[in-house]
């Protein structure tokens, strides 16, 4: 039985493992006292049980022979058989489902998972117990998911999203004995069917910056970083004038700014990206989702704007113009499986062919040229 440091996320916490029925077991916490009283705790367990099975007379050690025979006989093991013993005074203890969503997400903030994750994961959960008010835990069935997960107004995507969230849910609840299986684990997600990601043409781009400009100059800066470092709509909402460090050509990405508190980086800025960035600003921006809408519509772009535009413009023509998937994978904050499924585009939303010589084009739009 030992304690180990380790990285959870990226973040420091420690690792207790223990052999347990010869079986190797561990569990994640944020202290070394957390994970110390645990491993005391399971110690205590282990001679407890170890003293009663030495404390056995002869007969009661010849009736558990039998029964274990028995069990092999049926194909069953130990685990199975209390499994089943206690499968019905556990439903009885089971928490309404509304209970054991607020238990699970109480759980999730003890474990310092990231707030919009815990605020996204609650909305979902909170539609699915709406859904069933009157049941507890251990009465939600197959079905009951499937009905749920196939409910009309939904994208694809949001029913894998919404499936996920209930299935973490339901494998929390079957740890806790709520119940002793896990009604939504044989659901498929629904395939989504990708289409390749929309991407700016040039001339988009330069007429965004232009718009800018003209009508709201302080809004340049953010949109450089979008169309050319490729930082999230969200990220930049997020970023301070600390993070943005013109002379040294870089953007810090720290945790509590990144998407999901989950990776930092640091992303270069491009030659023509630290000029736009040299236009006063004030970070970070004010009503930035507002002001976006609006230069967008100025700059005659408010309809047809694909998904994520930006960051996929920007992932799209830094790849043709670099040809270094791992380059620009980093730069992005995420893998390069990722990038060639999720951001990587042939084609601008007008048809033209991303080539290299298109790509240096992209990066050399400077306030100069937009004038």
């Amino acid at each position: 039985m030992k304690v180990y440091p380790h990285k959870s996320h990226g973040k420091p916490c420690f690792r207790g493992v223990c052999n347990v029925a010869g079986r190797r077991i561990y569990k994640i916490f944020h202290s070394l006292e957390a994970a110390e009283a645990w491993l005391s705790k399971q110690k205590a367990r282990i001679e407890t049980e170890g003293a009663i099975i030495a404390s056995l007379p002869n007969h009661e050690r010849m009736l558990l022979g039998a029964f274990l025979c028995r069990l092999h006989a049926e194909g069953l093991t130990i685990e199975k058989a209390m499994e089943r013993v206690f499968r019905k005074s556990a439903q009885f203890e089971a928490p309404s489902l509304s209970e054991g969503v607020e238990l699970f997400l109480s759980d999730l903030a003890e474990r310092r998972m990231a707030s919009r994750y815990i605020s996204q994961i609650r909305s979902v959960l909170q539609q699915f117990t709406l859904q069933f008010p009157e049941k507890k835990v251990h009465e939600v069935s197959v079905d009951d998911v499937r009905s749920w997960r196939d409910a009309p107004g939904y994208s694809t995507s949001s029913r894998r999203s919404r499936l996920t969230d209930v299935k973490t849910f339901f494998r929390f609840a079957k740890n806790a004995k709520w119940r002793a299986d896990n009604p939504s684990e044989g659901l498929k997600s629904p395939k989504i069917i990708r289409s390749m990601p929309g991407v700016l043409d040039v001339e988009d781009a330069r007429r965004l910056l232009l718009a800018a400009s003209q009508h709201d100059p302080g809004l340049c800066a953010p949109l450089a970083l979008g169309l050319f470092c490729g930082i999230r709509p969200a990220e930049i909402g997020r970023l301070n004038s600390n993070h943005v460090m013109i002379e040294e050509g870089i953007t810090e990405i720290p945790y509590d700014v990144a998407k999901g508190n989950l990776k930092r980086r640091i992303v270069n800025i491009p030659e023509n990206a630290r000029e736009w960035l040299s236009i006063p600003t004030s970070l970070p921006v004010k009503n930035w989702a507002k002001r976006f809408t609006s230069v967008r519509k100025l700059s005659d772009l408010l309809v047809g704007w694909p998904h994520d535009a930006m960051r996929h413009s920007a992932a799209t023509y830094l790849l043709a113009l670099k040809c270094d998937a791992a380059h620009v994978a980093d730069q992005l904050g995420h893998t390069v499986q990722v990038l060639q499924t999720h951001y990587r585009a042939t084609r601008t939303r007008t048809g033209k062919i991303v080539s290299q010589n298109l790509a240096r084009e992209y990066f050399e739009i400077r306030p100069t040229l937009t004038a």
